[in-house]
């Protein structure tokens, strides 16, 4: 491909898609250039890397690019695309870039509700493990590729992330589909469950007759789309009717404190291996399944890859742990749907939160989601002792008259959650305690608040040992 196009531009180029692909693209030997509104450790990266990146857009920013990428959050005003087209410069969707490095290589897909990410990155570790080299594009860092979110591999396989939000995924045409779980989100971009539904059978219609589609048989929805696939499929799940099913396990007293979890894994009734698993949580579980699955499909040693699942050490703003100070955890995840909520508060119960009480941050994600969700999100929050709701953070999107956190603090005070309205850093700081569990929650800017509370107690320990 170099021989026909030296330089991309990606527009965005900080976010987490366009990020892996740009990577990918500069260790496969293109000229890559991007901006972005704002300066991040992703387009430092980048930047250290070789990229050239613009804070701030504008035509300049694209002048002597051969193709420009977006995203579907870019407008057609935008200055770079505006300079692109009067120019007759291909302007590529990001789906599009990542549908063209995927006829380099045999694809393994990861779509779902929710769990893309992780699944993303163990079906890359298990493959790496078992010396399949693969490249791996994924939507957050992962703390196995240093921090990164794409690793570029010399194997035959390409492992991504595919982003059903807009309908995207269904410009993919893997050898393998993994569908982790299909929720209610997005419906305003598909109008209905229904639609939503479809677009996921259509996406495993994408098969070839010789691969394979791998659903999660515990949720309903996938497990009927399985049904309905008309393509080879085998499921995965704790439930005993699964293809690929998982037996949880006690962890040996010796290895306590290193592994969250254990679960025994069998293929169509024969033992395969014993994944100890670093990541708590049933959700965790569910994904190093599917993970398996993925592997073994593509002719991995069930060791190696099993090794590789029990060496994942998670990505960031999954269940990750921004630190402690005065006896008080920190912990920041990405859940931004009650379905996420629920797992996230009932991992944290198992494992961090065991016996101590539990402060939740959650900042609730669009207006449009809020609107939906509202009552669901509600009595998602109940495993939590302490609730503050942060006001939503719009993502790109214009405020909804009577949409705000406020509903979902009706929601949760009549679901008997101790809910209220966040105030001040400073007052939440006061009210903490040794042995409280700070949880920052949701998919936009929260993690800060949780970052600004673990600096101010860390501050405080200073001072005091000072006087």
């Amino acid at each position: 491909m170099r021989q026909f196009v030296r330089r991309v531009h990606f527009v965005g180029i900080g976010g987490v898609g366009m990020s892996g692909i740009a990577q990918v693209l500069l260790n496969l030997g293109f000229s890559v250039s991007g901006s972005d509104l704002k300066e991040t450790e992703l387009t430092r990266r980048l930047r250290r890397a070789g990229a050239r990146v613009r804070i701030g857009h504008s035509a300049a920013a694209a002048a002597g690019a051969e193709v420009v990428v977006v995203s579907s959050a870019v407008p057609e005003a935008n200055p770079e695309v505006r300079w692109a087209r009067a120019r007759a410069v291909a302007v590529v969707p990001r789906v599009a870039m990542l549908a063209e490095l995927a006829r380099l290589k045999k694809t393994v897909t990861v779509a779902g509700s929710h769990g893309k990410t992780t699944t993303t990155a163990m079906v890359g570790m298990a493959l790496q493990a078992a010396g399949a080299d693969p490249t791996v594009v994924v939507g957050g860092q992962v703390a196995n590729l240093m921090g990164a979110n794409a690793r570029v591999g010399l194997g035959d396989y390409l492992v991504a992330e595919a982003d059903e939000s807009d309908g995207s995924f269904l410009s993919l045409f893997p050898l393998v589909a993994v569908v982790t779980n299909v929720d209610d989100d997005h419906l305003d971009h598909y109008g209905s469950m229904d639609n939503l539904k479809a677009a996921f059978r259509e996406h495993l219609r994408r098969l070839p007759f010789y691969g394979l589609g791998v659903v999660c048989a515990d949720d309903p929805n996938a497990a009927a789309l399985a049904r309905s696939a008309e393509r080879p499929v085998v499921t995965y799940g704790l439930d005993a009717a699964a293809d690929w099913r998982g037996r949880p396990r006690p962890v040996p007293a010796r290895l306590r404190g290193r592994v969250a979890q254990r679960l025994e894994v069998f293929k169509k009734g024969k033992k395969w291996g014993t994944l100890d698993l670093r990541v708590p949580g049933r959700h965790n579980a569910l994904n190093a399944l599917a993970a398996a699955a993925a592997a073994d499909f593509v002719g991995c040693d069930p060791r190696r890859a099993a090794k590789g699942l029990s060496e994942f050490r998670g990505v960031g703003r999954r269940l990750e742990r921004l630190g402690e100070a005065q006896g008080v955890l920190f912990i920041d995840d990405y859940g931004h749907h009650p379905t996420e909520v629920r797992a996230t508060l009932a991992a944290l119960r198992a494992s961090y939160a065991k016996g101590r009480r539990l402060v939740v941050l959650f900042q609730p994600h669009r207006y449009t989601r809020t609107r939906q969700l509202w009552r669901e999100f509600g009595s998602a929050l109940k495993g939590a002792d302490d609730v503050h709701l942060l006001p939503v953070y719009a993502a790109g999107e214009k405020p909804i008259r009577g949409v705000g956190s406020e509903l979902i603090l009706r929601s949760a005070r009549r679901a008997g959650v101790p809910a209220r309205l966040f105030g001040r850093t400073v007052d939440l700081a006061c009210e903490l305690a040794p042995g409280d569990v700070v949880l920052t929650l949701g998919a936009g800017d929260v993690w800060k608040t949780g970052v600004d509370l673990l600096k101010r107690l860390q501050g405080d320990t200073l001072s005091n040992a000072n006087a």
